[in-house]
């Protein structure tokens, strides 16, 4: 017995060595090498940082700079590099990403190249077919070639990369971030290919929605009639479109020719019974947000306080730890420029410089179409085109698993692009067919320096010069300079489309539904100087339709945030940077003061009981504002989610093989229900005659119950029902302790202040910046300049972000740095 107690004694210990050693796969997850992790001197241990930031190290190596180079370190750990030249600034910069956000730059190049389960192992391998089957490498290695036409640029792209290998080859196995250490591999060195990758996820992340808008509204266009589909998915005139209505336009350069035989775009069908037998589904873990969006304005001289332009800009986006900004001040001689960057890119990607200021949003146009391909049979090497069978490329990618034998991706291409769904790839909307995707994301560029030019421009004709090549994602790029001209820039890769093309699926059979022509750049939406004195965009569709070419749905657009500061800036003047800041975080919401009319004026008050005219009370006074512990914000925002889900269920219902249909569209809705209740009260496909009365009581009275439960665990206030997590890039699940709980917090998914707890998701960036004979600016981002979850810089901004305060930016010539107070240390090379 005791030789048997030994044994197993001996055996346990082993095994323990071992995985204290080596580490373990369990169920294709990658567990630690648990001694390695808990090692004082190799562990997480060694990731602990001091609070002084005079402790940090910074080793350039010498060899490889020109001239001297100096950097300085303020009280947000913001690195102002003070370079000779352009080779030694972006290698400054590279290595500074890498040194603060090593491990966020890996991860993110692992999941545009599909590489994510070399690491992380099987579970995350759809993660990677998704990416894989969506072109992302081909795509890649398309722009890599692209760069070797322009040596300036790639030989600028080197220097920055040549900065991260240096600080990954100068780092033994305990200055590893930790991140490596929990999943237990390590830093391989850069190069241009992830740099190109991350911008591809950027681009994906900013441009993919666009593919469940069309095979949904594909599926809701077979079942509705032509005039049901109309009336919910048709032509939005909210008033406010990008370049404002009756701006005239020139004529178009190139008019797209509707195809005609266009009947058989409105019969593509996805709706058949899909293969049940080992399907897989690329499921939505990735699936961009299809709240992305943005806000940006700009005014002029006439409009402010100091008689300077103001430019404002707040990025919406997914809120994660690490931060997926990086803040910098960048300087070369007597230029400088100041902002924030995406660490993987050189460069300062929304900023400003001596001279002007810029920023972004979101364009929403539809630069992705989809195709029914008519294969011979499964394996996918011919397809019917133009009556023959067209020979097909076959690409095969191979995905490594760690612990697992590696998957083989075989991917058909045709001249229609890639064919990324299939009976045995499908998506909640594809419903089992061979879909392509023509995407320009695939369309060869070498724009991934195109914002070296844009940091470098001196005024509107060099800002526009600098952008004309931009290719992805689609933005509209708002601009202000010291001479107070102001102007704004949709610019991107876009199709000239006739109307309606791209809006449903296609029948790939010939090429009557094949991309024509791209608009030219000079073509694209924009305006300079106008007589109204602001610019501004919130995701909204671009122009009027006088506009010559199609701009898309209008399911694609935003509008309720367009409203608010459209009305804002056209009403107010004497803006300084205080009121841009209370503009910015403003929580009023348009789309709940529209539902509010419209139950005010149609709610058969009563018909409710006590209890529930409790409830409806709090309404009556509420200036639909979703403050941080407004109770009846939380009751119209439950309200509105149910009321609204009245209007969806029948589709649903309709929907064949449980394919779900695009949500009808909300601003369709409240204005068809504010301008004619009487005609829009009756759901469609419903057996009995509804009116909008009937609905607002039956959604209203369904919330009470969850009221109650509300109420009891004291969650009706705005911020307890409704809590902000932000979670670090491995998940809530996998390390909770690396996320950070917010509280208190404002704001709502339709108002400027676009915080939309549900998703994690909301203003990434805030800026406000005055182009006055001193420029003068504002900013927060929510997180920290670290990536280290053991610094005090990794998530330090985000209760001053979530409070609506702001930094003042510090914005110093290399004389004048030292002597700033705010600086805290400093490095010379």
């Amino acid at each position: 017995m005791n030789k048997i107690k030994t044994s197993v004694f001996i055996i346990l210990t082993v095994i323990l060595i071992f995985a204290l050693d080596y580490g373990f796969i369990i169920q294709g997850n990658a567990l630690p090498r648990l001694g390695y992790l808990f090692s004082p001197f190799h562990g997480f241990w060694s990731n602990a940082e001091s609070a002084d930031i005079n402790k940090f190290k910074i080793k350039l190596d010498k060899d490889n700079l020109e001239a001297p180079v100096d950097i300085y370190f303020d009280t947000k750990m913001v690195p102002h590099i003070y370079a000779q030249n352009y080779n030694d600034l972006y290698y400054t910069q590279g290595y500074l990403h890498a040194k603060f956000r090593l491990w966020q730059m890996d991860f993110m190049t692992r999941v545009g190249g599909g590489r994510l389960s070399e690491v992380m192992g099987e579970k995350t391998l759809q993660i990677d077919q998704l990416f894989r089957r969506l072109g992302f490498n081909m795509a890649a290695e398309n722009n890599l070639k692209e760069l070797d036409t322009e040596p300036k640029k790639k030989q600028l792209l080197e220097n920055y990369i040549l900065g991260i290998n240096d600080y990954i080859k100068s780092l033994n196995t305990s200055e590893y971030p930790l991140e490596f250490k929990l999943l237990n591999y390590k830093p391989e060195l850069w190069d241009i290919k992830k740099t190109l990758l991350f911008h591809l996820y950027i681009s994906y992340d900013l441009t993919s929605g666009l593919l469940n808008d069309e095979l949904g509204l594909t599926n809701a266009k077979e079942i509705l009639s032509e005039a049901i589909y109309n009336k919910w998915y048709g032509y939005f005139d909210f008033g406010f479109p990008v370049i404002p209505k009756g701006t005239p336009f020139a004529p178009p350069s190139f008019i797209p020719q509707t195809p005609s035989n266009q009947q058989v775009l409105n019969s593509t069908s996805l709706n058949k019974q899909a293969q049940q037998n080992k399907v897989q589904y690329l499921n939505d873990y990735l699936n961009p947000n299809p709240n992305n969006g943005s806000n940006n304005w700009a005014v002029t001289r006439s409009k402010s306080s100091n008689k300077s332009a103001i430019l404002c800009n707040d990025p919406h986006l997914a809120l994660k730890l690490p931060a997926i900004w990086f803040e910098q001040q960048l300087t070369v001689n007597n230029w400088k420029v100041y902002g924030v960057t995406f660490p993987g890119i050189p460069g300062i990607l929304i900023g400003f410089n001596d001279s002007i200021a810029w920023g972004s949003t979101n364009a929403y146009r539809d630069v992705l179409d989809t195709y029914k391909i008519n294969f011979k049979d499964s394996t996918q090497k011919e397809y019917k085109f133009n009556n023959k069978w067209v020979q097909s490329e076959i690409i095969t990618e191979t995905i490594h698993i760690r612990g697992k034998p590696s998957k083989i991706e075989k991917i058909a291409k045709t001249n229609l692009g890639l064919v990324s769904f299939t009976p045995n790839y499908q998506n909640k909307y594809s419903g089992g067919h061979y879909l392509a995707l023509r995407w320009t994301l695939h369309t060869p560029n070498s724009s991934i320096l195109d914002n070296h030019n844009m940091n470098n421009a001196q005024n509107f004709t060099e800002f526009k010069k600098s952008i004309n090549d931009f290719t992805i994602p689609g933005q509209n790029f708002v601009y202000a300079d010291r001479q107070g001209n102001i102007g704004l820039i949709q610019q991107g890769l876009f199709v000239a489309k006739w109307q309606g093309q791209g809006d449903f699926t296609s029948e790939g059979q010939d090429d009557n539904y094949t991309w024509q022509k791209m608009i030219p750049s000079n073509e694209n939406p924009q305006i300079y100087n106008p007589e109204y004195d602001y610019v501004s965009s919130a995701n909204q569709i671009a122009a009027d339709p006088s506009y010559p070419y199609y701009l898309g749905n209008s399911t694609l657009f935003s509008w309720t945030r367009a409203i608010a500061i459209n009305k804002a800036l056209q009403n107010n003047k004497n803006f300084d940077i205080i009121k841009m800041m209370q503009l910015q975080t403003n929580s009023y919401n348009i789309l709940a003061s529209e539902f509010k009319n419209i139950y005010l004026k149609n709610m058969p008050i009563n018909e409710l009981k006590t209890h529930e005219l409790d409830y409806f009370s709090l309404l009556k006074n509420w200036d639909c504002t979703y403050k941080i512990n407004d109770i009846a914000a939380t009751i119209s925002e439950i309200w509105w989610d149910n009321f609204y889900k009245k209007y969806n269920d029948h589709f649903i219902a309709q929907s064949q093989n449980n394919k779900k249909l695009y949500d009808i569209y909300d601003g369709f809705l409240i204005q068809q229900l504010k301008n004619n209740p009487d005609n829009y009260g009756d759901l469609p496909f419903s057996t009995e005659k509804e009116t909008v009365a009937l609905l607002l009581k039956l959604s209203f009275q369904e919330i009470i119950p969850n009221l109650d439960s509300l109420k009891k665990v004291n969650k009706l206030g705005w911020f307890q029902y409704n809590p902000l997590e932000i979670a670090h890039l491995l998940g809530t699940t996998a390390v909770p302790s690396l996320g950070k709980k917010i509280y208190p917090i404002s704001g709502n998914g339709y108002a400027i202040n676009s915080i939309k707890p549900a998703s994690s998701h909301g203003p990434s960036w805030r800026m406000i910046i005055e182009m006055g004979p001193k420029i003068k600016g504002v900013a927060i981002y929510p997180g920290g300049q670290s990536g280290n979850p053991g610094s005090k810089y990794y998530d330090n901004f985000i209760q001053t972000w979530a409070s609506n305060s702001y930094f003042w930016i510090i914005f110093e010539t290399a004389e004048t740095i030292g002597s700033n107070k705010n600086i805290l240390t400093q490095f010379h090379f």
